[in-house]
């Protein structure tokens, strides 16, 4: 695998990066992880999109506690934002509203529940649909220009049922599933066993399914050894023997689950 600046992250994922290989560097796809609470699921995405964004790739991810894409809409505007397409292709401005403007009054006013609704352009559903189509070509050409592009959907069983519809039924049949075989790679991810991610994509099936470990055991724990007295022993004085008992240390302290340790990187307060 290549280097890429984040060191730390990759801290016991060899066995994973070596299932993520061909997607990352050649084929694309749709790939399945599967973690949970201590599985550090977020530091191995955080990894995966270093990687693909080291060369020169574009990593983009979705999440439902997002909140500024919790409609179709939201979504749309952000992966054009990413992919630098402009979706106003009138150009036109917004238009400001004033709302209650110019009340005068000789006592308090008091204005209780009002609900304002704005049903601009891009609220319509055939808007929605031609933004889909300019943000499924503005995929393909980005990914025609030896672009890698990975996009992640992160907790997405949590995402408003309009937004997965409009995903997978949507932007996914538009035309983002044939650029698969182009190198496109979309990962599934979060603290959700397969049948959960399966229905969080509405039952499409994935090339490759990959389960994070709860906790470091046997050959995982070694590995996670030598990596972590390979970075104290870059941040201090310490033999590699010393800073193998250190990092042995720490884990045992850590109960060997990987969302400890990750939380608690980089090192230098513990040496």
């Amino acid at each position: 695998m290549r280097r890429v600046s984040l060191d730390w992250l990759r801290i016991n994922w060899n066995s994973e990066l070596n299932q993520m290989e061909p997607h990352l560097y050649h084929r694309g796809g749709l790939v399945f992880i599967s973690g949970s609470r201590t599985s550090a699921c977020n530091s191995f995405l955080k990894l995966l999109r270093n990687i693909v964004e080291a060369s020169d790739g574009l990593s983009i991810q979705l999440y439902p506690e997002d909140s500024s894409t919790r409609t179709p809409i939201d979504i749309v505007a952000k992966l054009a934002a990413k992919l630098a397409v402009n979706l106003d292709e009138d150009g036109e401005t917004e238009t400001p509203y004033q709302v209650l403007h110019g009340l005068y009054a000789g006592g308090d006013i008091k204005i209780e529940d009002v609900n304002v609704k704005f049903e601009g352009a891009l609220n319509s559903k055939s808007d929605l649909s031609q933004h889909t189509n300019i943000v499924a070509c503005e995929f393909k050409k980005t990914i025609e220009n030896d672009c890698k592009v990975l996009l992640i959907l992160y907790n997405w069983k949590l995402a408003p049922e309009d937004c997965v519809f409009w995903f997978w039924n949507g932007l996914w049949s538009c035309g983002l599933e044939e650029l698969i075989e182009k190198g496109l790679l979309v990962v599934c991810a979060g603290e959700m066993d397969f049948q959960e991610l399966l229905e969080s994509t509405l039952n499409n099936h994935p090339d490759k399914f990959i389960q994070l470990p709860e906790r470091y055991q046997g050959d995982s724990l070694e590995t996670a050894i030598d990596d972590v007295a390979v970075l104290i022993g870059k941040t201090s004085n310490h033999s590699h023997e010393t800073s193998r008992a250190i990092a042995r240390s720490l884990l045992v302290n850590w109960e060997y689950y990987p969302s400890q340790l990750h939380a608690k990187l980089p090192l230098q307060q513990y040496l």
